[in-house]
């Protein structure tokens, strides 16, 4: 359940409660930046007050192909009793039909609250009460990664890791999830979180999206990745999100290959799912890894999907195992599959990049 992992937002809680548990149609919408936690608000309320929506709760993203009618006719709610519908991403939709499209369903389902979420300026979609959702607060933060790393006693979150997750919740839940998996405490993840400082909204290939500021790429395409470069990177993994995702490949390769690999990257056109071969000889015999690279961004999680496809090339290729590097980060489903071939596949995400420029930093130093 979601409430195992929520805090804090009881104001907006109540909120919810006074627009949409009286019976009649009423429409909120909750605007915020991607990652502050819409969504788990949305769900929560419907999880307290499941009792009070007798004709049925639907949870339904937005897409760019269905209208919102289409999509309310997929659900399987009473429309002769009170009931609630959330539509995520409402941003999904050309902003001049959502406002006509949400009218229509109101008028479909009489008896139905709606909670719906953007990422957007909110005032396209013509609900009755908008919510502003801002970060956590210190305290909230705080007792969030508390309850979901499951710290020893006595274990101290430092202030300067709190500062550096600026009441992002999806970073926070992030961070507990890193510490527990992985066994590191607060200040070894901070040591490792360094100016990991990454702001604005990302496409799904990791590629900044701001509003009202076009796109911009400050390092793209690198052909030689220097060792000056890779200092760089070390010093400001902020790099990562500005490399295009064939610049991230490269860095990659050069990683690998002064880790010891004979490297051969594959052409940029190749959609193969393999970016990279990596060869090792030692005394055990020749080794090769078929890595692939997503640069995403750093709230678009890898999932399980990814993980099966470079299963299914390795076994293909007949290589010894796939690596899968990534600027972001792994779905629990994509961690819990690679722990049944361990042996087969690796994965390493921002913070597997981290370590392996560490390595290098004190290689070099």
């Amino acid at each position: 359940m979601i409430r195992e992992t929520f805090v804090g937002r009881e104001r907006e809680l109540q909120l919810l409660r006074d627009s949409l548990l009286d019976g009649q149609s009423k429409a909120v919408v909750i605007s915020g930046i991607r990652g502050i936690g819409k969504t788990a608000l949305g769900y929560v309320f419907s999880e307290i007050h499941e009792k009070a929506f007798p004709g049925g709760i639907s949870r339904l993203h937005a897409n760019a192909m269905e209208s919102l009618e289409q999509l309310a006719a997929s659900t399987f709610i009473d429309s002769a009793k009170h009931s609630l519908v959330i539509i995520d991403d409402i941003d999904q939709r050309p902003p001049e039909t959502v406002s006509r499209e949400l009218a229509t369903i109101r008028r479909l389902l009489p008896k139905a609250g709606f909670i719906l979420t953007t990422s957007s300026d909110p005032s396209f979609v013509g609900a009755d009460k908008t919510i502003r959702l801002d970060g956590l607060s210190r305290e909230q933060m705080l007792s969030m990664i508390e309850r979901n790393a499951a710290l020893a006693d006595q274990t101290t979150i430092p202030d300067q890791l709190i500062d550096l997750l600026d009441g992002h919740t999806l970073a926070g839940l992030i961070v507990a999830a890193t510490i527990k998996e992985q066994g590191l405490t607060p200040r070894q993840l901070l040591q490792r979180l360094h100016n990991f400082t990454v702001s604005g909204i990302y496409d799904a290939s990791g590629s900044p999206l701001q509003d009202g500021e076009p796109q911009r790429q400050i390092i793209s395409d690198v052909t030689t990745v220097s060792d000056a470069f890779l200092k760089q990177l070390h010093d400001n993994p902020n790099l990562l999100y500005e490399l295009s995702p064939r610049g991230f490949e490269e860095v990659v390769s050069e990683i690998l290959h002064k880790l010891g690999y004979d490297i051969t990257l594959t052409p940029a056109s190749r959609d193969g799912g393999k970016d990279i071969y990596a060869a090792k000889k030692s005394d055990l015999g020749s080794f090769l890894y078929i890595v692939e690279c997503k640069r995403y961004a750093p709230d678009n999680k890898i999932g399980v999907g990814l993980i099966r496809q470079l299963n299914g090339v390795v076994e293909a290729e007949r290589a010894t195992a796939g690596i899968l590097a990534t600027t972001s980060f792994f779905s629990k489903d994509a961690k819990e599959f690679q722990a049944t071939i361990a042996n087969r596949m690796s994965l390493k995400d921002y913070l597997g990049i981290q370590e392996w420029l560490a390595k290098l930093s004190k290689q070099n130093a």
